[in-house]
């Protein structure tokens, strides 16, 4: 295989699979994370290491001397090597809080005709592990509307791998294999429901929810000019107006609000477009975009 690779190189030919390393540096998670003892004043051993980051140095966690760290690159073969059993196609990969979480994203088939434009959906596996203890390895589903750019992380809980240091690769490999199908059986579920938030007229009631999960604001409530600053009145202001041109587009449905919050949390909230990409996945945007859509399922219900 080398000496093919040699030939197609020197012919000028390339291969068009990367190497581990190539798609490292492409997401940009092309480093290791080391383990290095922590000291006292005085330089005695204080019996535990810190998790540091190889080339920025940034400290990570703190950690016993029996913890290993799980390397990006490691996570990479893992990913991969089951990507090849499932059919699906490693596409993306990213870090958040400057490496603490790391990311890798499986393709998977686009959804379509989702609401009165037929709204198209791209949707990833995703695969999440941390660096500083905050989660296990764990699985979950992305999604972004074509039409928007909207982005929607969805994570089922309790597929952590427990066996990511133990075993053979073959055994890790058909656990993550299982994870993944696991994860392909809710998508089915959580894309079903989708269909149904279109087909459900909204309600002034829905939109008041949902603005009182986001902003924690009560339409309903009357409130003096004291109690609603002008910031919370512009995050409303922002909030309204993104739920009115997605249903403008998508129907007076429960998908078009719940398309109008999503849009908010993506492109709106405050913070800088790294920070809501980080909210969105593993912080408070997360939580309430999720906490939206359960209390919209149970609309349908």
């Amino acid at each position: 295989m080398n000496n093919l690779t040699n030939l197609l190189n020197n012919s000028g030919i390339t291969t068009m699979q990367e190497s581990a390393s190539e798609l490292l540096d492409r997401f940009g998670l092309n480093w290791k994370v080391d383990k290095l003892p922590l000291t006292l004043p005085g330089g005695a051993d204080s019996g535990f290491c810190g998790v540091v980051r190889a080339d920025t140095r940034k400290t990570f966690a703190t950690c016993k001397d029996g913890y290993e760290p799980y390397q990006n690159s490691e996570l990479l073969e893992l990913v991969n090597r089951s990507a090849e059993e499932t059919g699906l196609k490693l596409d993306k990969g990213g870090m958040f809080k400057g490496g603490a979480l790391v990311h890798l994203q499986l393709e998977n088939s686009l959804l379509e005709g989702i609401g009165e434009n037929k709204d198209t959906i791209r949707r990833w596996v995703t695969a999440i592990n941390s660096h500083d203890g905050s989660t296990a390895l764990r699985w979950g589903l992305t999604n972004m509307t074509i039409s928007c750019q909207n982005s929607f992380w969805y994570a089922y809980r309790g597929l952590d791998s427990s066996i990511k240091h133990t075993g053979t690769m073959r055994d890790r490999i058909a656990e993550t294999v299982k994870n993944i199908r696991k994860v392909q059986e809710v998508e089915k579920t959580l894309y079903e429901t989708f269909f149904k938030l279109a087909d459900a007229p909204v309600e002034k009631i829905h939109i008041s929810q949902a603005v009182k999960t986001i902003l924690g604001i009560d339409l309903d409530r009357k409130a003096t000019d004291k109690e609603v600053s002008q910031y919370q009145l512009n995050r409303v202001r922002d909030l309204s107006g993104a739920i009115s041109r997605e249903m403008q587009q998508k129907g007076n449905t429960l998908w078009g609000l719940f398309s109008g919050v999503t849009y908010y949390t993506t492109h709106l909230a405050p913070g800088k477009e790294s920070g809501r990409e980080q909210s969105k996945a593993v912080g408070s945007s997360f939580h309430k975009d999720n906490k939206v859509l359960n209390q919209l399922v149970e609309v349908t219900s």
